[in-house]
């Protein structure tokens, strides 16, 4: 009888190591083409009742070798931009600075302090 053992390996980013084994930041290969929607409703403005709750969403997409978009709609308004990935950290290149997590094993991401799911 033989045992084969199979190492399924996911990761969030298409980055390489660098010589010192750190981890350098590269797009977001995982998130791509994913539309995320926050678990909890969000304020999405006001209407004549007062504040009117609505379900959050970011999407991301290829952007360039290194990085990839993200269009984030929350509130009434939305924003969008570039950002990089190192292991399971989610970072905007310049602009807000917004930073989440993405844990692969249950596809759920926390972005700005929200949680989303696809």
């Amino acid at each position: 009888m033989r045992v084969i053992a199979l190492l399924v390996v996911a990761g969030c980013t298409t980055h390489a190591a660098a010589p010192d084994g750190a981890t350098v930041a590269g797009r977001c290969a995982a998130l791509e083409g994913v539309t995320f929607a926050s678990l909890s409703q969000g304020e999405c403005g006001l209407g004549p009742n007062g504040p009117v709750p609505c379900t959050w969403h970011v999407t991301f997409a290829a952007a360039t070798t290194t990085t990839s978009s993200f269009d984030w709609q929350h509130s009434d308004y939305g924003e969008s931009g570039t950002v990089s990935c190192a292991g399971a950290d989610v970072t905007e290149v310049g602009g807000m600075m917004l930073h989440g997590t993405y844990t692969a094993t249950t596809q759920h991401l926390i972005w700005d302090g929200v949680e989303y799911a696809p």
